[in-house]
């Protein structure tokens, strides 16, 4: 069915249910076109780009401002054209996994019962090298947007600007709400622009290959097409650099002192040689909880010395969020590099096997689950990878309450399909508190921290102290993967902790179990859900009993210095055999 693609691209706001129907149907036999790439000559983009263009038009004579989403949507109006004949034969179709093309959007044709790049992950077995149905390697491989929205991005940030460079012209005022004063100059990149964006490009591979890191103050100069991203914040502000981590952990240290914070000392296993590491900055700064994770952990362990170059390093250790595959600068010819991935869903990075000398991959989620449900692994055990957690970070901690007046609180989100498990846990959870009449609170949004902001900001205060107030918080992982920093905050405020029973919470170092340091709770069985919650609110004295040992469990073998520990640890075995 083609029915995937008119939900997102606002068919029916602009047609209306029954005509989009009447669309869809028409097509509902016919192989789904995908707008995944194109190696096109400059006429046929023109061509192209002029039908697209006769379509916004009329849709903007006909008043239908609700036809065009926030995106671009681009593929749906692909196939409207190509299956109305207006492509002229610029375009083919064929079934899934027998043309030119292998693309991720295959699973979401089946009822979307796979994640997309797990379709191509299970397609796939040797590190990207798709294969069409008859074995010849894909020309070309599609990645949906769900599952890397980078590859979208350019589009969506400037619409107009894109369809203005593709077209040589445009005044259409449904691509342009605000009409510019003088006319629309024609975007155009000149072959100057063009020498100089692929200089840029071939200076970039040639670092990647020569393991040559770029100074901060530098790396303005190698990022390519930002200039109108609006991601300039995030460039300057989110970067984690050597003299903001030391004066975040001074900072923590004199916090720890003002509020009399009990010393609990982490475990550290790790009984090596010193091992020298060097960060590898890939330029893109928009993952600084992440990266800050790392950094407070590997200043924090006493068998780390970091160094400034990658020459003199034991291991080079790269953290990737995987959000902007194509801007960021890999460590492919350093030695020993250490990947931890942090990224959402199960999905591999699509360069993992780029570094030469790759010695270890961290993966936080490694595991695909529906609506909280573990469907998979994607076949990332099978490849080595390791398990990764995320950590709690000292700037987690506050000074603990004299007492605590709420008996059940949540802080987790419910909107949208990542937060369906949570939804149904927060509701699970209200019904109760309501049954035994007991003070509670569930609020996703108290204070203001997020992406953006590390933990001990004042931004952060106001959600603290409501999980302080907490004798029982509970929480969830999202629905589609594993692994948050909701868990790690949550150990650190001293509360009794409800936590989904995510698989990777038995597969760290100093696993987390039930009913000794946190009640692990199944989210298919809600009955069970409020039963242990009603035991726990109605035996105070066994709930905060497990919550001292799950917090004081938490301190001492999942801070950040813990995580590094076993990073040490791993690397040591896998370099000595």
């Amino acid at each position: 069915t083609n029915a995937h693609w008119t939900a997102w691209a606002c068919f029916k706001a602009c047609f209306g249910e029954v005509a989009t129907g009447d669309i869809v149907r028409k097509y509902k036999s016919k192989p789904l076109l995908v707008a995944g790439a194109f190696y096109v000559s400059g006429r046929g983009m023109r061509k192209l780009a002029g039908a697209l263009m006769e379509e916004f038009e009329s849709l903007a004579k006909e008043e239908k401002p609700d036809c065009m989403g926030p995106g671009f949507p681009v593929q749906p109006l692909l196939n409207k054209l190509f299956y109305q004949d207006k492509l002229e034969g610029m375009a083919s179709s064929f079934p899934f996994g027998e043309g030119p093309i292998v693309s991720g959007a295959g699973a979401c044709t089946d009822g979307g019962v796979k994640h997309s790049l797990t379709d191509v992950l299970e397609v796939d077995r040797e590190h990207g090298l798709v294969r069409t149905k008859n074995g010849n390697p894909a020309g070309v491989v599609h990645l949906p947007d769900r599952c890397h929205d980078n590859f979208f991005a350019p589009i969506t940030q400037n619409p107009e600007k894109y369809i203005r460079f593709l077209a040589g012209t445009s005044t259409s005022p449904l691509l342009l709400p605000d009409p510019p004063t003088e006319p629309a100059v024609p975007v155009v990149l000149t072959q100057a622009e063009r020498t100089a964006e692929q200089k840029v490009l071939v200076v970039r591979q040639e670092m990647e290959r020569q393991c040559k890191p770029v100074p901060f103050s530098e790396q303005r100069a190698i990022q390519l097409g930002d200039e109108d991203s609006g991601l300039e914040p995030i460039w300057k502000n989110y970067y984690v650099g050597a003299e903001k981590v030391e004066d975040i952990l001074r900072g923590l240290e004199l916090l720890r002192i003002k509020l009399e914070l009990e010393v609990v000392a982490p475990v550290i296993e790790y009984a090596g040689p010193v091992m020298k590491i060097f960060v590898w900055d890939d330029t893109w700064h928009n993952k600084i909880r992440e990266q800050w994770l790392l950094a407070e952990g590997l200043h924090r362990h006493p068998s780390v010395q970091l160094v400034e170059s990658p020459e003199a390093a034991d291991l080079v250790v790269w953290v990737t969020v995987m959000s902007r595959v194509e801007k960021e600068l890999l460590p492919i010819g350093c030695k020993n590099v250490v990947v931890v991935d942090c990224a959402d869903g199960c999905s591999r990075h699509p360069r993992l096997m780029d570094p030469e000398d790759l010695l270890l991959v961290f993966k936080r989620s490694i595991r695909l689950k529906r609506a909280g449900v573990f469907k998979s692994d994607c076949g990332n055990l099978a490849e080595g990878m390791k398990q990764w957690a995320y950590a709690a970070s000292e700037g987690m901690l506050r000074k603990m309450p004299g007492a605590r007046d709420l008996a059940v609180v949540s802080v987790l989100r419910l909107e949208g399909r990542t937060n369906v498990a949570r939804a149904i846990a927060v509701k699970t959870a209200q019904e109760v508190a309501t049954k035994l009449k007991v003070p509670h609170k569930f609020d996703g949004y108290v204070g203001g921290g997020g992406p953006g902001v590390l933990w001990h900001d004042k931004l952060s205060d106001p959600y603290f102290d409501l999980l302080g107030r907490a004798k029982i918080v509970v929480t969830c992982n999202p629905a589609e993967w594993e692994g948050d920093f909701r868990l790690w905050e949550t150990f650190m405020s001293g509360a009794l902790v409800f936590v989904d029973n995510a698989l990777f919470l038995q597969q760290i170092p100093h696993p987390i179990v039930h009913k000794e340091h946190a009640i692990l709770y199944d989210i298919e069985k809600t009955d069970e859900l409020a039963e242990l919650l009603e035991y726990y609110i109605q035996h105070e004295e066994e709930a905060a009993r497990i919550a001292q040992a799950g917090y004081l469990h938490a301190r001492k073998h999942h801070m950040t210095v813990n995580r590094i520990d076993h990073m040490l640890i791993t690397a040591r075995n896998k370099m000595e055999k």
